[in-house]
């Protein structure tokens, strides 16, 4: 009886510990200062020709620091017109050494609807 108890607790734990993701992304509620505060730091960074539109969604990493990957709607003045673009971007913070970075970034042109 014992051993069966002991083999019954043992799967749900290993079962637990399978399904948590130390160190991994946690999804952010995209309407949080903190996350636009980071969305438009990532835009700043990209230069004075963009233009937040809305922050799609996002995801936080605790590392040492907060490392942000969130997928943003921008606009891009070029020649005097504004063309929409999509952007996905990496920052990470360290509010302890008063440093932000932006890591990566990747944007693509959104056709514009008819």
């Amino acid at each position: 009886m014992m051993n069966r108890i002991f083999l019954i607790l043992l799967v749900c734990n290993i079962t637990l510990i399978s399904t948590l993701k130390p160190g991994g992304f946690q999804n952010l509620d995209v309407e949080g200062a903190a996350t636009e505060s980071v969305a438009k730091f990532a835009v700043r960074e990209l230069g004075s020709k963009y233009k937040l539109v809305e922050i799609v969604s996002g995801k936080k990493q605790v590392v040492n620091g907060e490392k942000y990957k969130l997928k943003l709607k921008v606009e891009k003045k070029t020649r005097g017109e504004k063309k929409k673009r999509r952007c996905t971007v990496v920052v990470l913070m360290m509010p302890h050494y008063s440093y932000k970075e932006l890591e990566e970034f990747h944007c693509y042109l959104v056709k514009e609807e008819i």
